[in-house]
């Protein structure tokens, strides 16, 4: 007989290791230890940005509702395979859902079922860190606070009170523990009342910003932050944007959603402290609008893939990736709808009203664009 250290592992995660005793039969006469370790945690995200809802589109879906309710199923139908099935879907929705008639530029209100069709594609985190939150007043920001909670969704960037704000805001998906702070640089001049309790955070509260960071890396394992930030119509980041993305990488965060320049901007890995990779994207530019200009209907997705090492607990973002979308429309703004480029086609193009209206718009240009703002590590040909 003769007695050997043997280790058995099996895919699934679970190791048989013990000093095993054979007779001349091979056989085993001896018990044997179970250890069973953690496997690697995985959770897809994707990212949109400004939900930008002007008139043509709710008033569109109040036609696609028969008068009776507001359908935008038209304006999503393009895109809701690519959001589709992601753990995490993050949205910055750029228009409140206040308890007040749906409303457009400069002071903007959309219907509830808005928010509905948004959890119906997919989404389930909602930032509201923007320059449009005051626009029906704090009772719209609370209103628009109240809406989510009243169908147990995920919101941030705007709080209740201090309180609220200073509660690191968490959701724990497939044992990967997110945590969500939202900022904006402004609200457009608008202002909270003075014996205001509802609280936003502004990009230049930095002391505020990264305790909050630090305390959301001590209760989590990814911290994200959506920033409502930088130039409109700019497809390049201010210095601001850069020091303040480097700054939330140093005080703790993984993730940074740029939002409101409404066209897109660069995305780059940041190297973190402790030597991993941090992501930002400065811009995501518009997930739908009826905005005018050729870039401002070029926006993009982000999807990325988070792995939690389940022996170290260490987070890498793998296969990200840049996505990018149009907002198609027809003269007079008319069937407002959201493609990805990669679907967009060239007739659409020669339809769209900018074209009509003799802007230089074709696909060409639209991925002339992209070619011009991100680096091809981020894009794939799929």
């Amino acid at each position: 007989m003769y007695k050997k250290l043997i280790t058995i592992t099996f895919a699934i995660g679970i190791s048989i290791l013990g000093y095993y005793t054979f007779a001349n039969n091979n056989s085993i006469t001896q018990d044997i230890e179970i250890i069973q370790y953690s496997p690697n945690s995985v959770v897809s995200l994707i990212a949109a940005g400004d939900n930008l809802i002007h008139s043509s589109i709710y008033k569109a879906a109040l036609v696609n509702g028969n008068y009776e309710t507001y359908d935008f199923t038209q304006a999503y139908e393009h895109i809701a395979t690519t959001i589709a099935g992601y753990d995490l879907a993050i949205l910055n929705q750029e228009t409140p859902l206040a308890n007040q008639s749906p409303s457009d530029y400069p002071l903007f209100n959309s219907p509830p079922e808005l928010g509905d069709k948004m959890l119906e594609l997919g989404f389930n985190a909602f930032s509201h860190a923007n320059n449009h939150i005051l626009d029906k007043g704090e009772a719209g920001l609370i209103d628009t606070l109240d809406f989510w909670k009243s169908r147990n969704a995920f919101a941030y960037g705007a709080y209740y009170d201090e309180a609220d704000l200073q509660t690191i805001k968490t959701m724990t998906i497939n044992d990967i523990v997110f945590s969500f702070i939202g900022v904006t640089d402004h609200t457009n001049g608008l202002a909270l009342p003075a014996d205001h309790t509802a609280q936003l955070l502004y990009t230049h509260e930095t002391d505020k910003i990264n305790a909050l960071i630090q305390a959301a890396n001590d209760a989590s394992d990814v911290v994200i932050v959506s920033a409502h930030w930088g130039n409109e119509g700019t497809h390049s980041p201010t210095k601001s944007q850069r020091d303040l993305a480097s700054e939330w990488v140093e005080a703790g965060a993984e993730i940074i959603l740029g939002t409101h320049p409404h066209v897109i901007q660069p995305m780059e890995f940041i190297e973190k402290p402790d030597g991993g990779n941090a992501f930002v994207v400065y811009s995501l530019g518009n997930f739908i609008s009826a905005q005018n200009q050729v870039n401002t209907m070029l926006g993009q997705l982000v999807a990325m893939n988070i792995i939690k090492n389940g022996a170290t607990g260490s987070i890498d973002l793998q296969e990200v990736t840049a996505i990018p979308i149009v907002t198609h429309y027809v003269p007079y703004y008319q069937n407002i709808t959201v493609y990805p480029l990669s679907t967009y086609t060239d007739d659409l193009a020669r339809n769209h009203n900018l074209k009509i209206n003799g802007h230089y718009f074709s696909k060409e240009v639209l991925q002339n664009i992209v070619n011009n703002n991100i680096s091809d590590k981020f894009l794939t040909t799929e």
